[in-house]
């Protein structure tokens, strides 16, 4: 069987649950997590610590009220909002707070601050949003190296180019790996 074949029952995913994990695949392989595991890694004490520490770390996270309240607003809002308000595109930013939702919520349910299904709802939610609003895999991270440009207000760092990079192996047709092509955007 082609290894891009269905691998759902591999990883114990349903083809929804597997597309809404490859919404995050950017900040999956930058952060070095699993792609076809919720957590990003096998659940235990070293994943809850990482992921509270990250979640610390990145969006001032210390508990679950704080999770709840930073989903809702990239859901709602997140930096697209700060954009409309400076009259950029933020349809551009759409990409880059829905994909960083994904991860949220991942880490979420990795800190043990969300139940498993209460991430996958967060997911879905991001997933669906996604699918309505993009064509391709490739648009979407298009959408999202755009808004982390955005975000970064144009600093060159290591993200930029490692990034990119990240950005062209997933799409790369010959990366079995990817869950861009293991997963059909349809």
């Amino acid at each position: 069987m082609d290894s891009r074949g269905d691998d759902s029952k591999r990883s114990g995913l349903t083809q929804e649950q597997r597309f809404g994990l490859a919404v995050s695949a950017l900040l999956t392989e930058l952060n070095g997590e699993e792609h076809d595991i919720l957590e990003g890694g096998m659940p235990g004490e070293e994943i809850m610590k990482d992921a509270r520490e990250a979640l610390r770390e990145w969006w001032r996270v210390e508990e679950r009220s704080d999770l709840l309240g930073l989903l809702s607003w990239l859901l709602e809002e997140g930096d697209r909002e700060e954009c409309e308000e400076g009259k950029d595109n933020p349809s551009s930013m759409l990409a880059w707070d829905l994909c960083r939702l994904v991860t949220a919520a991942r880490w979420g349910a990795g800190a043990e601050y969300l139940s498993r299904d209460e991430a996958w709802d967060w997911i879905e939610k991001s997933a669906r949003r996604i699918r309505e609003s993009f064509v391709s895999w490739a648009e979407m991270g298009e959408s999202f190296l755009d808004g982390y440009l955005y975000w970064s207000e144009g600093r060159s760092d290591i993200y930029d180019e490692e990034l990119d990079d990240i950005f062209n192996d997933l799409l790369d047709p010959e990366n079995e790996e990817s869950p861009w092509n293991r997963v059909p955007w349809e």
